[in-house]
């Protein structure tokens, strides 16, 4: 009498080796998926945090904020405002030529009472808008060093294009680990029967 070949000793060790394999791809997966998810939130702080540093340092002329050309290169295509306010909360330079003169407080959700806060380097909040997540840099441009901040630079970005590039690594991570699980069953099958 035959032995069905699920029951048979080939079949329990091309399980094993699977279900190894398969415990394998997860670990590193997760492990990788986290990796290159530090490394996109990385990104994504530097690139919010630049024309901040860049104006503090001297590096870029205040007015260049007026230009979109020029934020767009250094933080992104998901810059959404770039401004710089005194330090009474009224805008004077704007990405948005409208918002000058304006009150920050209309445009950004910003407490003046915590300005003097924030330290030299900047400060970066993350905050929840609706359904999706924005973050912001608020950075205090010094006109002398040992003076306090008369002007402060905030720029403000959406975060959707580092969650879609996030969920797209965790994507081809998840089919490729299936592709190799389907590839290491065949093939065990086939040498095994």
């Amino acid at each position: 009498m035959k032995r069905s070949f699920v029951r048979s000793l080939s079949f329990k060790i091309g399980l094993a080796i699977a279900l190894i394999e398969a415990v394998a791809l997860a670990v590193i997966g997760t492990y990788y998926s986290r990796s290159f998810s530090r490394q996109i939130d990385s990104e994504t702080l530097r690139q919010i945090r630049t024309p901040g540093w860049l104006l503090a340092k001297g590096f870029l002329s205040h007015d260049s904020i007026t230009r979109p050309e020029i934020m767009h290169e250094l933080v992104g295509e998901e810059l959404r405002n770039g401004l710089i306010f005194s330090v009474d909360g009224n805008i004077v330079y704007s990405l948005h030529p409208e918002n000058i003169g304006q009150p920050v407080a209309s445009i950004a959700r910003l407490d003046l009472a915590t300005l003097k806060s924030i330290p030299p380097t900047g400060e970066v909040r993350v905050q929840e808008v609706g359904d999706h997540t924005e973050i912001a840099c608020i950075t205090p441009l010094k006109a002398v060093e040992d003076e306090a901040p008369q002007l402060f630079a905030y720029f403000q970005a959406h975060t959707a294009e580092a969650e879609k590039a996030k969920a797209r690594i965790a994507r081809q991570y998840f089919w490729g680990s299936i592709a190799t699980l389907a590839a290491t069953s065949i093939t065990i099958i086939l040498l095994l029967s």
